[in-house]
C-alpha cells in the first residue's frame, strides 16, 4: 500500500487574516540572536507605520528574551499604540490547545484518540459519527469545512451567536468528502466536533476545560477563549481595503468558531505555551512527539505540507 505524510495535529491559520493587527512569537537557535532581533526590529518599524494597524512580536534564543517590541496602533480610531500587553485573537493557534486538552485526556484515561467521534457526541450521523478523533486531530477526516463556504462566512450567518449542538447541525449532514486517513483537506468542523467530544468527556464548556488543564496550570493571565466580555488591552482588528486604508474587521461571532479558532492571548503568554511545550510540562515528551509526527495517508493523493503550528528551527 502506497503511503504519504500528512498533518501534524492542529495547525496554523490559513491564508491572510482579516485582523491586520499580528501577534507573533519567533524563537531563535543562533548565536547571533541579538543581531538577528535587532536586524528583525528595524524591518518591523519600516513595515508597520505608527498610524496603522500594529503588531506585537517576542523574539527569543532559549529562554533568554531577546526582542519583545510592539509596533504601529492597537487602536487606529482612539489613537491607541501598540504595546507587548496587547491582547489578539490568535485563530488556528487555538487548535493546538484543543490537541493538547485531547492528548492530556488520553494519558489520563479519560478516552482514546484511536476511537471514533461519535462514542462521545451523541447524535452524529453514520459515516461521521465513525471518524477517528485522530483523524480530526490531523485534518484527515473527510469532514467538510463549514468556513469554506464564501456565503456563509461573509453573510450574516457567521454574526449568529450559536449553542454548540446548533452550530454542529450546521455540518452534521455533510457526507464525507472522503474515506477518514485518505488525505489532507483542512478542517475547522473537525476541531468544533473535537471540542465537543472536550465538553462530552469533562462534563465542562470549553472554556473552562481550557482554564482548567492549560491556563491555569501555567498561569497565563491574558489567555483564554474569547466570549461576549471585556478584555483589558484587546487590539482592535482592521481589513485592508486598499494601500494604507482599513476598516473595522467584518464581526464574527466567536461561538461560530469555538475550539477551532476562537481564542485570545499576547506573545508574552504565548511564549510561556512555548516553553511549556518544548519542556513538557502538560504532556509527556512521548505524547508531544504523537502531536508533531505527520500522519500516514492510506493513498497516494498529495498531502498538504502544513502540520502542527508549533515549529522549532532557525531563522
Amino acid at each position: 500500500m502506497k503511503t504519504r505524510r500528512a498533518a501534524r495535529f492542529g495547525r496554523a491559520a490559513r491564508g491572510p487574516d482579516r485582523r491586520v493587527a499580528l501577534a507573533a512569537v519567533v524563537t531563535l537557535f543562533s548565536v547571533s540572536a541579538l543581531a538577528a532581533a535587532a536586524e528583525l526590529e528595524g524591518y518591523l518599524r519600516s513595515v508597520y507605520s505608527v498610524d496603522a494597524p500594529g503588531a506585537s512580536v517576542l523574539v527569543a534564543q532559549d529562554d533568554q528574551i531577546v526582542l519583545h517590541a510592539a509596533f504601529g496602533m492597537a487602536d487606529i480610531e482612539l489613537a491607541v499604540p501598540m504595546t507587548t500587553r496587547n491582547v489578539f485573537r490568535i485563530g488556528s493557534i487555538t487548535k493546538q490547545f484543543t490537541a493538547l486538552i485531547l492528548v492530556q485526556l488520553e494519558q489520563h484515561g479519560a478516552l482514546r484518540l484511536k476511537d471514533p467521534v461519535g462514542q462521545y457526541v451523541k447524535g452524529l450521523p453514520k459515516p461521521m459519527s465513525n471518524v477517528p478523533l485522530t483523524a480530526l486531530l490531523t485534518h484527515t477526516g473527510g469532514i467538510r469545512s463549514y468556513t469554506d463556504d464564501a456565503a456563509y462566512m461573509t453573510g450574516n450567518t457567521i454574526r449568529r451567536d450559536l449553542s454548540l449542538t446548533e452550530l454542529i447541525d450546521v455540518f452534521d449532514d455533510w457526507p464525507l468528502e472522503f474515506e477518514p486517513g485518505a488525505r489532507f483537506s483542512y478542517s475547522d468542523a473537525g476541531y468544533i466536533l473535537l471540542g465537543a467530544a472536550i465538553e462530552s468527556v469533562t462534563g465542562r464548556q470549553y472554556s473552562d476545560a481550557l482554564e482548567a488543564h492549560i491556563v491555569s496550570p501555567l498561569e497565563l493571565g491574558s489567555t483564554g477563549f474569547e466570549e461576549r466580555e471585556l478584555i483589558d488591552h484587546r487590539a482592535s482588528g482592521y481589513e485592508a481595503t486598499a494601500p494604507h486604508t482599513y476598516q473595522p474587521a467584518a464581526f464574527i461571532s466567536m461561538t461560530e468558531a469555538h475550539a477551532a479558532r476562537a481564542m485570545v492571548s499576547t506573545t508574552g503568554d504565548l511564549f510561556r505555551w512555548h516553553q511549556a511545550l518544548r519542556d513538557n510540562e502538560l504532556i509527556t515528551r512521548e505524547s508531544f512527539a504523537r502531536m508533531t509526527t505527520r500522519q500516514q495517508l492510506h493513498d497516494d493523493s498529495r498531502a498538504h505540507e502544513s502540520g502542527s503550528s508549533h515549529r522549532s528551527g532557525e531563522i
